[in-house]
């Protein structure tokens, strides 16, 4: 029998297998060993944080959601002190107003002013006469000191009215 191999002589040397593709096995499957690992299971993956540093970090964000909830209690978060949904924001206005002629849109523009409050302005005026100073406002139900002193400086001066001047006629002054 030839083999087509030729028999390694001294002076040739013998031929290596060819190697074998790094994607097969060379022992039969029935001598292969299980995998540590079956494929329908995935691979445990290493923390990212080590555990020591896992307390730290824990530990640091309890203190700081602790800080948080206390500055929110604080602050009148839970009684709602920290929104103020029940009237808006309370803006300085770039005008003044002449309580004697301002309608309700102008007056419930001014600080601590809403519409029922403009209302009662308009209606003593209207039943009583222009105001002939602004301390006048104190007769109007709603304005106190406060609320007088609160409006001052969104109010014009009022000048006094000539004794012979009509009192219906306040927006000509004559």
């Amino acid at each position: 029998m030839e083999s087509s191999t030729p028999e390694p002589t001294a002076t040739t040397p013998p031929h290596p297998p060819p190697p074998q593709p790094a994607w097969t096995t060379t022992l039969p499957p029935d001598q292969r060993r299980p995998t540590a690992f079956p494929r329908d299971v995935p691979a445990p993956r290493l923390p990212l944080v080590t555990p020591s540093l896992q307390r730290v970090v824990a530990t640091v964000v309890t203190i700081g959601l602790t800080v948080m909830a206390v500055w929110f209690v604080a602050a009148g978060g839970l009684t709602g002190g920290l929104v103020a949904y029940e009237t808006p924001p309370q803006g300085t206005t770039g005008y003044t107003v002449d309580v004697n002629l301002a309608d309700r849109v102008e007056l419930v523009q001014l600080p601590r002013v809403g519409p029922a409050l403009a209302d009662r302005i308009i209606a003593r005026r209207e039943t009583v006469g222009p105001y002939r100073s602004v301390d006048d406002l104190l007769e109007v139900p709603g304005i106190g000191e406060v609320t007088l002193d609160t409006l001052k400086p969104f109010l014009r001066p009022i000048a006094p009215t000539r004794p012979d001047s009509d009192p219906d006629d306040v927006r000509t002054g004559q």
